[in-house]
């Protein structure tokens, strides 16, 4: 599954080509999205974020398209006209007058208002996104020191996106690797410098990804 910085370059991607362009036409495979491709076509898109493994495209029309890649999900950005040679399912297709965004092989899209972001099920329960520019190591600390989390095993603690967003299997192994710690430790039972070292190279590995 993509993890956290695979989303993130994807997302950059995506704030290249969109951001500040009109989407013109707009196409989504699945049924129950059919009726809001012509609310979004006029709209342009204002900002490309992201929330974990979660990419939100933020339009002035006031709705924000949520896209999971999941296990198999991957998004092509290229000039409009050009279909890349895939097998894969089209899922969504976003239209600009010079660029295409296709996503392929992915079935977690919605369509959502401000209310639906706030209270949308995924996003919500997210812990603080692992890239996101403002955290610090301090942040990852003072997270494995409450009481939900500290008296978890490392190796579940760094799958649950309600600890910290965007992590997965890759980034857990090389985060314990460099941190010299097993993966059976819970945060309680290490010492302040473990902790710092663990937070550090939480965002050190990560950010090298």
């Amino acid at each position: 599954m993509p993890e956290g910085p695979e989303i993130l370059n994807a997302a950059n991607q995506l704030q290249s080509a969109l951001v500040g362009a009109t989407l013109l036409d707009v196409y989504f495979s699945q049924t129950r999205l059919k009726p809001f491709e012509a609310r979004l076509q006029g709209a342009t898109v204002k900002h490309i974020e992201t929330r974990g493994k979660a990419i939100l495209t933020r339009l002035d029309n006031g709705l924000t398209l949520y896209t999971h890649n999941e296990l198999h999900g991957r998004w092509y950005v290229g000039e409009r006209g050009r279909q890349p040679r895939t097998r894969r399912k089209l899922m969504a297709a976003l239209y600009t007058q010079q660029h295409c965004a296709l996503l392929f092989s992915a079935t977690k899209i919605n369509v959502l208002d401000e209310h639906g972001v706030r209270t949308h099920h995924f996003l919500n329960k997210l812990g603080p996104d692992v890239l996101a520019p403002g955290l610090t190591w301090r942040d990852i600390v003072a997270r494995l020191r409450l009481a939900q989390f500290s008296s978890t095993t490392l190796a579940r603690l760094y799958l649950d996106q309600h600890f910290i967003a965007g992590i997965g299997n890759y980034l857990r192994s090389e985060i314990l690797f460099f941190s010299e710690l097993h993966y059976g430790a819970r945060p309680m039972h290490l010492s302040a410098p473990r902790l710092e070292h663990l937070a550090r190279q939480t965002l050190a590995v990560t950010k090298r990804a």
